[in-house]
């Protein structure tokens, strides 16, 4: 498991739920072309090409065609395919009417095909005005970390293949205050006073340990021999490791609040139940789990808050030593002996393996 596919993770959805480790950018203008983002920023955003940053919490407008009503029930027909899964989205915000009563969230009871869904309102049928959208967070918008370009002080693009629409922009951030060390001390070291309430967060290492079979009554981990089906549970980990400036803090307890309470689901979101590559050669990687919380460093001017997790992985005989002194099988001595052992008269049958025999 690599500490790097773990800061990934944390650079990707973290910031959905929190922005106390990523400074906000401060947008004026977004526009989406099928290739190209670009923001206009109310200020210098202090950043260079090849910086990331992250989007989230983006909604993609999809123009609303046309609308039927019987009942309580409103179909709607959309311009473009939507995004919808019956029982996945419960619920659709909709936008752009002229009646206002329109503009909300409603429940969500079918969706028959792509660019049809069926809504239930006591709402009368809407007249169209040629505006009306369905708002939609979707795979194919914008929400991603992206590298930028470059344009000027107040200008960045980002690259890549979105789909070309309109947006309710959500929020943008500037790389994220986290990052990977050997152990927490070193990250403690290689921290950076920040202002109070921002963090940062630093992904380490815990011990790799193999699980002790159950139905082994030896000292030993494992008993296994020629017989036996190579098979071990090792238990891996990691830890995320939470440092907040303390020094205007009396007793810190602010700053451990936002550690242990707010962060607590945030993180809980972005990496338990995740998998992660073992390395090994099989896909037998179990999902993420927490162990503990606790207070790992504490010296008035900053405090440190850590959570751990535990990931096992199944060691197979697909991962064992290979066995290269080898030769291919293909003939066998069959050597009969007749009498006792003293009888010299032995009988040899060679039996050849191949299916067909060389000339």
């Amino acid at each position: 498991m690599k500490l790097h596919d773990i800061v990934i993770q944390l650079h990707n959805i973290l910031p959905i739920y929190t922005n106390r480790l990523s400074p906000v950018i401060d947008v004026l203008e977004v526009s989406v072309t099928s290739d190209t983002i670009t923001v206009t920023c109310s200020e210098p955003h202090k950043m260079k090409t090849g910086d990331p940053v992250t989007i989230v919490n983006s909604l993609t407008h999809t123009a609303i065609d046309s609308v039927v009503t019987d009942g309580l029930t409103h179909t709607f027909t959309t311009a473009t395919n939507h995004d919808l899964t019956l029982n996945y989205h419960t619920s659709v915000e909709l936008n752009g009417f002229s009646d206002s009563d329109w503009n909300g969230s409603f429940e969500l009871i079918s969706v028959p095909n792509r660019v049809t869904f069926k809504v239930r309102s006591i709402n009368s049928e809407p007249v169209l005005n040629g505006l009306e959208y369905l708002l939609e967070r979707r795979i194919d918008g914008i929400n991603c970390i992206f590298p930028i370009n470059y344009v000027d002080i107040d200008t960045f693009t980002c690259s890549g293949t979105f789909l070309a629409s309109d947006y309710d922009i959500g929020n943008i951030y500037g790389k994220a205050r986290i990052s990977s060390a050997i152990t927490i001390d070193r990250a403690i070291e290689n921290y950076t006073e920040q202002k109070i309430n921002d963090l940062w967060a630093f992904v380490t290492p815990e011990n790799m340990i193999v699980s002790k079979e159950r139905n082994n009554f030896s000292d030993a981990l494992s008993l296994k021999n020629n017989s036996s089906d190579l098979r071990l549970t090792v238990v891996d980990g990691f830890s995320i490791t939470l440092i907040a400036n303390t020094s205007n803090q009396l007793s810190a307890s602010n700053a451990l609040d936002i550690c242990k309470h707010d962060m607590f689901l945030p993180l809980m979101r972005t990496v338990y139940g995740a998998k992660f590559e073992s390395g090994l050669s099989g896909n037998t990687t179990y999902k993420v789990i927490p162990t503990k919380s606790f207070i790992s460093e504490y010296n008035r001017a900053i405090m440190a808050y850590t959570y751990s997790f535990e990931v096992p992985y199944q060691i197979t005989g697909c991962d064992a030593v290979e066995n290269f002194d080898t030769s291919a099988f293909k003939s066998i001595d069959y050597t009969i002996e007749v009498g006792d052992n003293d009888v010299e008269n032995l009988t040899v049958i060679p039996i050849n393996l191949d299916e067909e025999v060389a000339e």
